[in-house]
């Protein structure tokens, strides 16, 4: 059914991001980029919609309103599969992978921001390194550009 289809794919990408919380806790960083990271989330977005918007799984399909007759096969049959507890399950499953995945994302961001922060630290020494060699190496040492001076 679409629904074991679904919860196979939450199942396998639980399995195949499972290392990513386990890999920070021993090494502080994770080797994932921040594409990989967003590909998981659209990823995982897609098959939460696919439960809760697009499919006939959480609501009556518009063929049993027209056949009232098999309504009650329908409801039943439903009970019988634990589609409702299924579908909790698999959202549950699926809100605790969103919140690896926002942690993993936050994680890339703080890394990004530090190398950012990096970057302009190395520019304002850079900065401050011309201005030095500009006031004393070539204004005042050498002697150039000095205009209007007693010589």
């Amino acid at each position: 059914t679409k629904l074991s289809v679904l919860e196979l794919r939450v199942e396998e990408t639980f399995e195949r991001t499972r290392i990513y919380p386990q890999e920070l806790a021993e090494t502080g960083h994770i080797s994932l980029s921040q594409k990989s990271v967003s590909k998981l989330i659209g990823q995982l977005f897609i098959v939460r919609s696919s439960v809760n918007l697009e499919s006939d799984m959480l609501s009556t399909p518009d063929f049993f309103w027209d056949n009232d007759q098999w309504e009650p096969m329908f409801r039943h049959a439903g009970k019988y599969l634990e589609v409702d507890a299924r579908v909790d399950v698999l959202n549950k499953r699926m809100e605790v992978l969103d919140g690896m995945f926002q942690m993993l994302k936050d994680q890339l961001e703080v890394r990004h921001a530090t190398r950012l922060e990096w970057i302009v630290i190395w520019l304002i020494v850079a900065e401050v390194g011309l201005e030095l060699i500009w006031n004393i190496i070539i204004h005042d040492i050498l002697g150039y550009f000095n205009h209007g001076s007693d010589d």
